[in-house]
């Protein structure tokens, strides 16, 4: 997360390249979804402060696509009010998969016992969206030049 992408290689001479930094409200059904020249410029220059060599590459071509979050940016875990035996675990735009297993065993807890045990996972209360108490914790990442 140095310069706000992330990279690895693809196939036998490609490099995948991401990026989260844009933060931009689009429409699910409209946007757009092809990567501005605007877009690749930003992301190829801070890829190549990170690798010099793949200033000389070439795009082999690219996408854009929508990284869903909650207003806080961070998941939900939790029972839902009013509708028994109903919970909800979402919000994690992707990285929920690599937390699956923890994530797993926290749901189960919770659904079994009331709470989880593993981690507390109170301040991912769904509640946390109406009472004003989102979580403030940010990740600040610097651009390295």
């Amino acid at each position: 997360m140095a310069n706000l992408i992330y990279f690895r290689p693809e196939a036998d001479n490609l490099t995948l390249v991401g990026n989260g930094n844009r933060e931009e409200e689009a429409d699910p059904d409209t946007y757009n979804q092809r990567a501005s020249t605007d877009y690749v410029q930003d992301v190829w220059s801070r890829l190549a402060l990170r690798i010099p060599g793949i200033a000389d590459g070439q795009l082999a071509h690219g996408y854009a696509g929508l990284y869903t979050t909650t207003p806080d940016l961070h998941p939900v875990m939790d029972r839902v009010d009013g509708i028994d035996g109903l919970y909800i675990c979402t919000g994690f735009s992707g990285h929920g998969f690599k937390l699956a297993p923890a994530v797993g065993v926290c749901m189960s807890e919770l659904i079994m016992d009331g709470e989880s045990k593993l981690v507390d996972i109170s301040t991912l209360r769904m509640g946390r969206f109406s009472d004003g108490s989102l979580n403030t914790t940010q990740y600040n990442f610097k651009v390295i030049a």
